[in-house]
């Protein structure tokens, strides 16, 4: 044998013409030296795989040489047997790890005498790089072997084990195999390949597995196929039980069976049942060249596509898609250039009005893989996209957008680096990584930047953004045990949470950072996974739910205990068609809601546990054009009628008239037309975001961040609206009227840290290591927020009252975390204790207030029905079939509070005013919906907002500062004339008691269940009342953000634009309060109920994050009649971001910057403090400009100031802040004196040279030696 098997060697060398491609491989063999083998005996060698080059890095190959005897004649090797060399691949080298595999030898027949030897892998394991050393060994397995079994070992403790059977008659033909998993907890799984085809004999035609554990309980389960003629799969029957595979019909009915076409061997067909009377089939026919021709759903529709390009044949150029009506929805397919092999001009025909139009986009390719590089839409605007050599995406450029400064162009990109070094503080194992970074800009300049590291496995290991105003990375680190499974996870503060899995990849435990455990146990026998919550405190399980699943993997059960697990459960069950629909649904309390679907598995039909049908009907292309239900023999349909692109042009309620949309080439709407006959217009930059809104005489200009978030609204009538975002995408600052202003800070974490108010007030916020909020401090005042271990809030401590005693509220709940107690005392002494019992669908059915119990009843859709009071009052309620009240006995209880008057809406469908006794009250609103003023006929009332929509902040009409909130989870004080009252509450969050310093109530409330004021004793006037909401006492109204929800009929004035889910027809009538169940639900948007438990479960830092009333109202803003404008507080940065990305400015800079800001003084700024009046003073507005190269700047004793700079100074000469800002500012005299006598050095920059003057902790920030101040900041 030769010394070394030669190093093989594959080239390939493929040259281009414009159409066609030539490929030419030469196959040889290199020795050692890299010389190419001249003798055929040597070539003839088969090759082996040495090197693979993808353009970007080398994978290797290596191989051990062994000689393995052999000898026909006689069933045993001897030394002098002959031989025959192998080359066995030992260790595949990647990007950043190899893989090794060790063999042993052994034997095997040869022929019918014979012998010879083999060798067979006997482990496998990996290795990772640091450094270009070798260590560790990951995902290592043992193989074993003994006669007809092979058993594969991890370390973790799974085994997998084959045995075999083989056929002597068919001449070692496959007869059966075994397939076996164990675990170390006993359970295992064996799948037996009990038959095989007749003429296929490796495919198996029936399986059996056994699921075991460690009590010898077995589940049993069949699998099976049939093949073609040719092989193919013809049927495939589903996992059943043995009862169920020897049921013909059963069998059947969980078959799927497909068919080919004869010549091309594509399927054709593929039939399944949707249920035991309805067998669905799916066909597709193909044309002569083997090309789709038809495509048919299982409703009988068909799609048909066409080929025109008799050069090209295979490229399809037409696609029709027949519409009931009559209409077709077609779209035709052109290529050109020099590519031919995709669609480079794309043209959808609709119709509009009657008259035909067309929608076409064109497309450009890169010649190898096929990637787009180009896309242009209908309205000629394009992206363009680059790829790297392996064809990954390396750069996106956008279509132009505008923000407040002007047009920009984002570009985003990717880099990928394949050996990078991750050690230190990131991760506790250095290695090698492979890195993936992504960076933003806008014209040039960057504004975000983030990088995630990976191993080989595609795990990610870390994940990091730049935040550019702290000048820091923020990571979260990921770890992995060494079957790749995650085991822990550490995030910027250094938190740990870990997990453990066990064998099969299942999560069994996940411990938080304070001890707290969620553990998971599974039954593999009973189908189930049991989930409990471990507090670090006691130690006790508690939370427990049992969900169980079927066969096929679908939830069928889900159990709760609210007394622990020895009590009874709460039980919800579900149900499946044949297709895996969900078909019926019944509650804990055992009323049942069914669902019926089309061939298309699309959902026709809802019957509620009433027996109140909801019916849906759809086009062709899958869109709901129909919603019927009924109300005895009365139909009230709502009717949707969409183009031939699948755009609503028409939408008819039950009564009155239709709402009509039209759309431009892109297939944004451009104009709706409601049912009033108002006209809403709509209009568009180049990367498709909204740039205005108009109604009538009012307009709303939009201006964007480069994120693509709303930076600015300037309405046509009213406050302008701006934003100043971090690089995080938190808001920096909220802006109104370029006058009252609102900042926020943030920890690495998101969390909120400070919330400065109008009028020279601070909120700070503290955080535990779950990011949960234990402290408010505002004016030295604290409020201490305790925690189960599970994240239900234990107690509120409020401030140290005057008198040294102090106010708490306690919660108790049950152990499926529903509110069973709560206190609310003043020191010692209880003010106010309240007790809360279910029904099993968690609705409320009674509560004791200081003694005094009142109970209540539901139907079965959960509505309320019954309330029976303690003085043995009783009120009843009853609906139609959609939700509306119809009666509420005796005498409409409620309406004593109702206040007859008049409504009048703004062009946004806004409530303008309320006219009662001919005394007017006005409403105005911010550009994003909240509302910002009240004028009544006695007072005026401005509202200033946080950055989730809370109002922090109440001004009169004469600039002075009347309120301020202090907001944890809910309102916690209010501050009145620097005194502070205090907020208590009600477990369904009402407001029921204010109390002062010294420990007095000042105000007591009562309320009915739907929030009419029942009582009232009040010294302070103040308007958070019913669920913690804004009243308005001249209406009798509370304000919803959306909407206003009038308590005396429980509903809304106004329908909401966001329209409910067809899976529940309550949430179809738009003008119900909370599904009518007010006990249990709050709606804060005026979009969507919420259950009133979640206010509970965690502090500020979890409540106000994810879904939830603050999120929500931030991400959806409404435009008349549902076009929704998507308003994300996503990723954005400051104003100063070019100085930021260049590393110019330090945190400590933006902070400065952004502690000027919190003046509240921009523009004509009104600066709030106590109940002091504002001072008004000139800006940007007021200072003389001047053009200096073809860009404004406000020029003050000849030197030139960026708007930027002018927003971060106070500029002594043209008027003085009032509230003791002036300090956080930066007067022009200081400006000067920097410049003048302060330390310089120079930065360039992207081509730009600017000088950075420092001097006393004040950096300025210029361009041309001074000439130009871009910034100014403290350091």
């Amino acid at each position: 044998m030769r010394k070394a098997l030669c190093q093989p060697v594959n080239i390939y060398t493929i040259t281009y013409d414009k159409i066609r491609v030539q490929a030419e491989v030469d196959w040889y063999l290199l020795d050692e030296e890299g010389n190419k083998i001249t003798s055929w005996c040597e070539q003839r060698r088969y090759p082996l795989l040495y090197r693979s080059y993808n353009g970007d890095l080398y994978d290797i190959y290596s191989y051990t040489n062994t000689i393995e005897r052999f000898n026909f004649l006689d069933p045993a090797v001897h030394s002098d047997s002959p031989t025959v060399a192998q080359a066995l691949l030992n260790q595949m080298r990647l990007r950043n790890s190899r893989t090794v595999y060790n063999y042993g030898l052994t034997t095997k027949p040869l022929g019918g005498h014979g012998l010879c030897e083999t060798h067979r892998v006997a482990k496998r394991y990996e290795n990772k790089i640091n450094d270009d050393e070798y260590f560790g060994s990951y995902n290592r397995r043992t193989y074993t072997y003994n006669q007809s079994t092979s058993t594969m070992q991890q370390d973790n403790g799974l085994t997998t084990k084959h045995t075999y059977q083989y056929n002597s008659a068919h001449k070692g033909d496959l007869k059966h195999k075994e397939e076996q998993h164990n675990t170390t907890s006993g359970d295992k799984e064996i799948t037996y390949y009990e038959q095989y085809d007749a003429v296929f004999r490796d495919n198996p035609t029936r399986l059996k597995i056994e699921q075991q554990n460690t009590g010898g309980s077995v589940n049993t389960f069949y699998k099976g196929y049939t093949y073609s003629d040719w092989g193919g799969i013809a049927t495939e029957t589903a996992l059943l039980t043995p009862a169920q595979w020897n049921n013909p019909t059963e069998k059947s009915r969980h078959t799927t069976s497909y068919t080919y076409h004869p010549d091309y061997k594509f399927i054709t067909s593929t039939s399944y049942y949707q249920n035991p009377e309805l067998l669905l089939t799916e066909s597709t026919s193909y044309d002569s060249l083997g090309r789709v021709a038809t495509a048919t759903n299982a409703k009988g529709e068909t799609t048909n596509y066409q080929y025109g390009d008799t050069n090209h044949p295979g490229n399809r150029t037409r696609t029709n898609i027949q519409h009931s009506d009559g209409r077709t929805t077609r779209t035709d397919y052109s290529y050109f250039g020099a590519y031919y092999a995709f669609p480079t001009i794309v043209t959808s025909y609709y119709t509009e009005e009657g008259i035909q139009k067309t929608s076409t986009t064109y497309k450009s390719y890169e010649f190898i893989r096929g990637n787009v590089t180009s896309e242009t839409d209908a309205l000629g605007n394009t992206t363009r996209y680059s790829y790297d050599t392996q064809g990954r995406l390396k750069k996106t450029t956008h279509p132009q957008s505008m923000g407040r400064g002007g047009n920009f162009e984002v570009q985003d990109y990717t880099d990928y680096y394949n050996f990078v070094n991750l050690s230190g503080a990131w991760i506790e194992t250095p290695q090698r990584t492979f890195s993936v970074e992504n960076y933003s800009t806008a014209n040039g300049s960057m504004f975000k930047y983030s990088i995630d590291l990976y191993d080989d496995h595609g795990n990610l290991l870390l994940s990091r953004y730049y935040d550019l105003n702290k000048g820091v990375y923020v990571p979260t680190v990921y770890g992995y045990d060494n079957y790749d499974q995650l085991t822990w996870l550490k995030d910027a503060n250094g938190n740990n949470t870990t997990y453990q899995s066990d064998e099969w990849g299942r999560l069994k435990k996940v411990t938080d950072p304070q001890g707290n455990y969620h553990a998971l146990a599974y039954n593999l026998i009973n189908r189930t996974k049991t989930t409990t919550f471990v507090p670090s405190d006691t130690g006790v399980a508690e939370n427990h739910y049992v969900e169980t699943s079927d066969q096929w993997d679908r939830t069928i059960s889900r159990k709760g205990y609210p007394n622990g697990p020895g009590g009874a459960p709460v039980e919800e069950k579900y149900a499946y068609d044949l297709a895996g629909n969900l078909t019926k649904q019944t509650d804990p309390n055992n009323n049942s809601t069914q669902y019926s679907y089309d061939a298309l598995n699309q959902l026709t039909k809802v019957i509620n546990p009433l027996g109140e049908i909801t019916d849906y009907a759809y086009d062709r292309l899958g869109e709901l054009t129909q919603i019927q239900q009924y109300q005895g023999a009365t139909t009230f349909p709502t009717v949707q009628q969409y183009s031939e692109r699948g755009v609503l042009v028409t939408k008819q309620p039950p009564a009155g008239q239709p709402t009509t949309y039209k759309y431009n080439a892109n297939g944004l709407p451009v104009e709706i037309k409601d049912a009033s006959g108002k006209i809403t217009a709509l209009q568009y930059y180049q990367d498709s975001r909204l740039s205005q809104k108009t109604a009538n005489q009012d307009r709303i200009q939009y201006y964007y961040h480069p994120l693509g978030i709303v930076e600015k609204y300037q309405p046509l009538n009213g406050d302008t609206l701006r934003h100043v975002f971090y690089c995080t995408g938190q808001i920096g600052f909220r802006i109104t009227a370029e006058s009252y202003v609102a900042g926020f800070e943030y920890d690495l974490l998101g969390n909120r840290t400070e919330v400065s108010h109008p009028g020279n007030l601070f909120t700070n916020y503290q955080y535990n290591n779950l990011n949960r909020l234990t402290t408010v401090t505002a004016d030295g005042k604290n409020y201490t927020y305790e925690y189960y271990g599970d994240g239900m809030v234990k107690a509120v401590n409020y401030p140290q009252l005057t008198g040294g005693t102090s106010i708490r509220t306690e919660y108790t709940y049950d152990n499926i975390n529903r509110l069973k107690a709560m206190h609310n005392k003043l020191g010692s002494q209880t003010i106010t204790q309240y007790s809360y019992n279910y029904d099993n669908n968690g609705n409320i059915t009674s509560v004791t207030e200081n003694g005094q119990t009142t109970s209540y009843t539901y139907d079965a859709l959960n509505r309320l029905t019954g309330i029976q009071r303690p003085g043995g009052e009783q009120l009843s309620y009853q609906y139609d079939s959609r939700g509306n009240r119809t009666v509420a006995s005796p005498n409409d209880s409620g309406l004593d509070g109702f206040i007859s008057g008049e409504f009048s809406y703004n062009n946004w469908d806004q409530l303008a005013s309320f006219t009662a006794g001919g005394q007017a009250s006005n409403y105005s609103y911010d550009p994003e919906g909240l509302r910002t003023k009240k004028a009544t006929p006695s007072s005026t009332t401005r509202y200033h907002y946080d950055n989730t929509g809370r109002v922090i902040t109440e001004s009169n009409a004469g600039g002075y500062v009347t309120a301020q909130t202090i907001w944890g989870n809910q309102a916690l004080a209010r501050k009145v004339g620097g005194s502070y009252y205090y907020y208590l509450y009600n477990g369904h969050g009402d407001v029921t008691k204010v109390i002062d310093q010294t420990g007095n109530i000042v105000n007591s409330y009562t309320y009915d269940e739907w929030g009419n004021i029942l009582s009232q004793q009040e010294q302070l006037p103040q308007p958070l009342k019913y669920a913690g909401e804004y009243y308005d006492d001249e209406s009798g109204l509370y304000y919803l953000r959306a909407r206003y929800y009038d308590p005396t009929v429980g509903r809304f004035i106004s329908r909401d634009s966001n329209e409910g889910s067809i899976t529940n027809p309550l949430s179809l009538n738009l003008y119900v309060y909370c599904y009518s169940n007010p006990l249990n639900y709050l709606d804060p948007t005026g979009h969507s109920a919420k259950e009133v438990w979640q206010g509970f479960k965690l502090g500020i830092g979890e409540i106000y994050n994810g879904d939830n009333w603050q999120s929500s109202w931030a991400a959806v803003k409404t435009t008349p009649e549902g076009a929704i404008i998507f308003v994300r507080e996503g990723v954005v940065g400051p104003e100063n971001f070019d100085e930021l990305t260049n590393d110019v400015l330090s945190w400590a800079d933006a902070k400065a910057g952004a502690s000027a800001a919190a003046s509240f003084v921009v523009g004509k700024a009104k600066v709030l403090k106590g109940a002091g009046k504002a001072t008004n003073w000139g800006m940007w507005d007021d200072v003389s400009k001047s053009t200096y190269k073809g860009r404004e700047y406000a020029n003050i004793n000849g030197r030139y100031y960026t708007r930027e700079a002018i927003d971060r100074m106070t500029p002594k000469g043209y008027g003085t802040a009032a509230g003791g800002y002036q300090a956080r500012g930066i007067p022009t005299s200081v400006v000067e004196d920097v410049i003048a006598s302060g330390t310089s050095r120079e930065v360039i920059r992207n081509g730009i040279t600017r000088t950075i003057f420092e001097s006393n902790g004040v950096r300025v920030v210029t361009e041309e030696a001074g000439k130009i101040v871009i910034t100014t900041m403290k350091y």
